[in-house]
């Protein structure tokens, strides 16, 4: 058992004058601002207050704006907001994102949070394998988006030091709805977006909506990659002095997650050249094919596990929070947010160790009394003119990646300052298996097949294409990772109105975090192991 502690002082200040915003404005830039000047805004603010008032650097995108940039992925999205930089190769999760002038130090987003409805999908955004943008789907039932950039997110937030992006959801006080369709025209792909919403008493609104989608994904994989959706539902109760919110999501979505993809290199370092390897365009190739659809390995209690690698990111959050807010009299308002997220689900996807000619690859060097290679299934020799790849297979199961998130807030307003305090409090599991395998697979993007090694005395050192369980070359990665996070953050932010054209804000916020849990990792002991059930120890 470990234990570790760490903390974080965090302090804001800012200044918002309205007179150098203006005359920093041409004409045309000041008939768009006009369009959203006065939309208020939540995100990075104690008190909700129009955007031209707010001197956080913050921008909101509608679903007019989001539908116009016609996103394949969430992450895609992010793209249009000025500022962020989203690298959304690799499908729908484990993107990278990041504020412009912030480095991309880790996979995923370690200096920037996504929130849905101002909490946090996860606590960090940098988990291997776990990131924040595979727990989040973007759907019809999203109001609108606001992303604050800067510094001063780091006071709303925890681990937020270069931005926030809150996805704002639906109520059901607009009443009516919308389904929308999504077909592919290049490849296969279904996706339907609904949402609905209704006063069903007085003062009191509901709201529900999500997508379901099917097909196979921007690239070739020769099955449907995408499989899956969410629901949400809300129901909002306004009293005379507050509100009270409680709503729930369910998600259950298989995405394809794309890694490297091999490529031709030419030319010279002033000038290179790139192209696609024969029978692999990389435009729309993809490592994926039929011919690998199920691994099997040990799980982490040493018994079989067997996986679909057809299910690719699996992601499955069931998630139930509610919101109140009360406004107390005399100035002082008090504000509550709690939301409870189960989180699951596996990670698998093929990775090119090494990739070389078939002359090159199959040698006595590389494969010990090496003999022959056929393709897998087959007594057919390969072609030692094509490409082939060492392949290790991520395998990745995400045993238990819940979280509770509570944000206390108490504020009083005076004629021209307002004063706000909180207490964050949050919880993070971190629990999950490494269970890698190592394949020798072709080159193609059309059905790639897998391939068989014999040695000198026609033996199969390989099964059905399978070289190693565990990658053999990165010290076999079996391994356990099972952790909780504990995080404390009292915070405090104060708003100076002190003249017309001048606001002064000014933040303060303390992290203090404790983790505990185990790491297990390597080869203790050896052990013989029947893993296919054929009688015979293989490979």
């Amino acid at each position: 058992m470990e234990s570790k502690i760490f903390t974080r002082l965090l302090i804001f200040g800012a200044m918002n004058t309205a007179a150098f915003m203006f005359s920093q404005s041409t004409e045309n830039d000041t008939i768009t601002r006009g369009k959203a000047i006065d939309e208020v805004v939540i995100t990075g603010n104690s008190n909700p207050k129009a955007s031209i008032k707010t001197s956080t650097s913050i921008s909101t995108l509608k679903m007019k704006d989001i539908e116009n940039a016609a996103p394949r992925t969430t992450a895609e999205i992010f793209r249009t907001i000025p500022g962020i930089r989203s690298e959304s190769s690799g499908g729908e999760g484990t993107s990278n994102i990041t504020v412009r002038g912030v480095p991309v130090s880790a996979g995923g987003s370690r200096y920037l949070l996504i929130q849905e409805d101002g909490l946090p999908v996860m606590q960090f955004g940098d988990i291997a394998f776990g990131t924040q943008d595979q727990f989040t789907r973007f759907d019809s039932f999203v109001s609108r988006v606001e992303a604050l950039r800067g510094g001063s997110a780091s006071v709303f937030a925890s681990n937020s030091p270069a931005g926030i992006i809150n996805f704002i959801t639906k109520t059901g006080e607009k009443e009516g709805g919308s389904i929308t369709q999504q077909l592919g025209l290049n490849y296969k792909n279904y996706r339907t977006d609904f949402d609905y919403g209704t006063q069903i008493a007085d003062n009191t609104f509901l709201a529900l909506g999500g997508f379901y989608r099917i097909g196979d994904g921007p690239r070739k994989t020769g099955f449907n990659s995408n499989n899956g959706g969410q629901f949400r539902v809300s129901l909002l109760k306004k009293f005379e002095k507050g509100s009270f919110r409680v709503y729930a999501k369910f998600l259950d979505d298989r995405t394809a997650a794309y890694m490297p993809m091999p490529v031709a290199v030419s030319g010279t370092d002033a000038d290179p050249k790139w192209s696609s390897l024969s029978n692999y365009n990389i435009l729309n190739g993809a490592l994926q094919t039929i011919n690998l659809q199920h691994d099997r390995t040990l799980g982490n209690d040493g018994n079989i596990f067997d996986s679909d690698v057809t299910d690719g990111m699996h992601s499955i959050s069931k998630t139930i929070g509610a919101e109140f807010n009360y406004d107390l009299g005399e100035g002082w308002k008090f504000e509550d947010r709690i939301r409870y997220s189960a989180n699951n689900g596996q990670f698998i996807a093929p990775f090119p160790a090494s990739v070389r000619k078939g002359s090159d690859f199959f040698t006595a060097a590389n494969f010990t009394n090496f003999g022959s290679a056929v393709y897998s299934g087959t007594n057919t020799p390969v072609d030692m003119n094509a490409y082939y790849m060492k392949l290790a297979l991520f395998n990745v199961k995400l045993n238990n990646f819940n979280n509770f998130v509570n944000d206390f807030n108490i504020s009083k307003k005076w004629s021209n300052v307002k004063f706000n305090a909180g207490l964050y409090k949050a919880t993070q599991n971190i629990n999950m298996d490494w269970m890698w395998n190592n394949y020798i697979q072709e080159v193609s993007d059309s059905n790639a097949r897998l391939v068989d090694v014999k040695n000198l005395s026609g033996t199969f050192i390989t099964d059905q294409g399978l070289l190693n369980y565990g990658m053999k070359d990165w010290g076999n990665l079996k391994r356990n990772y099972n952790t909780k996070y504990d995080i404390t953050a009292p915070h405090a932010q104060i708003e100076i109105n002190a003249t017309d054209k001048l606001t002064i804000d000014a933040g303060a916020r303390y992290d203090i975090g404790k983790v505990t849990g185990t790491f297990s990792g390597g080869t203790v002991t050896y052990t013989s192991r029947d893993m296919n059930g054929n009688g015979v120890i293989d490979i």
